[in-house]
């Protein structure tokens, strides 16, 4: 439980206005749109199947 107090010991300083702030200069993300889930539902499997599988499936 001191643990825990100790992280609430540190006093929270507001930010400010939002005009008052730095500009951003870091390079800016941008995501890769080959990588985007384009199906819906389930995800395919890539798991290659073996013979303890298919006893699974046809009930035995």
């Amino acid at each position: 439980m001191s643990e825990i107090r100790k992280v609430y010991r540190v006093e929270f300083v507001p930010l400010g206005d939002t005009e008052t702030w730095p500009d951003y200069s870091d390079p800016t993300m941008v995501a890769n749109p080959a990588l985007r889930q384009t199906s819906k539902g389930y995800p395919k499997s890539t798991r290659y199947l073996n013979e303890m599988d298919s006893r699974k499936m046809s009930g035995l």
